[in-house]
């Protein structure tokens, strides 16, 4: 469900740069952390579609990560893992960050999580997670579709059949004849 949404389109380009003095005064010159040399790295591989790379690169910004970097290696690692399928470890490296733990990928975070909470059959846990963060992504044309779609199956899981549908109507209406409004409707048939 997260590849429906498309990768990440945040970016980071302040996160870990400092401005440093050069040797011979000749003026300003930017060094970026070795954490951030990493998450870019990872967030390449992510984009060529090799997500061990991406995973191997996103581990190594993990170990170098200091402060507000830490939050955004963590959260590229989870999306690496989820993308090369290992659920388990995915939700191991997100589990413990909240949207503004790394705000340029806040909406992004919550699909996610969400994805891998549904993934893990934490129903209950992923309507509280998805319902506590809708202002960050219900309204979002590209998102708002697929957090719906996360919130009906995920209520559905809980036995709530009434929320399940309210939500996978809200898909259809947002997503019309695309593949994921397609499979809501197809859902809801089967409710």
């Amino acid at each position: 469900l997260v590849a429906l949404v498309g990768a990440p389109t945040t970016k980071s380009a302040t996160m870990g740069v400092r401005a440093k003095k050069a040797e011979d005064n000749s003026g300003i010159s930017w060094v970026t952390s070795d954490a951030q040399v990493y998450i870019d790295s990872g967030k390449e591989y992510i984009k060529s579609g090799d997500y061990q790379k991406a995973v191997e690169e996103l581990k190594q910004a993990v170990d170098y990560a200091t402060g507000s970097e830490l939050p955004e290696a963590q959260y590229y690692l989870g999306y690496a893992y989820s993308l090369a399928g290992n659920t388990r470890d995915a939700l191991k490296q997100v589990g413990g960050l909240k949207p503004g733990d790394v705000e340029a990928a806040a909406a992004d975070l919550v699909i996610l999580k969400g994805k891998l909470l549904l993934d893990t059959s934490a129903f209950e846990q992923d309507v509280h997670w998805l319902t506590e963060n809708a202002d960050l992504v219900s309204g979002d044309s590209e998102r708002g579709p697929v957090y719906y779609l996360l919130l009906g199956l995920s209520y559905n899981g809980t036995g709530d059949a009434a929320n399940a549908r309210e939500s996978l109507r809200k898909v259809v209406s947002l997503a019309g004849s695309s593949d994921l409004g397609k499979a809501a409707a197809t859902l809801l048939q089967q409710l």
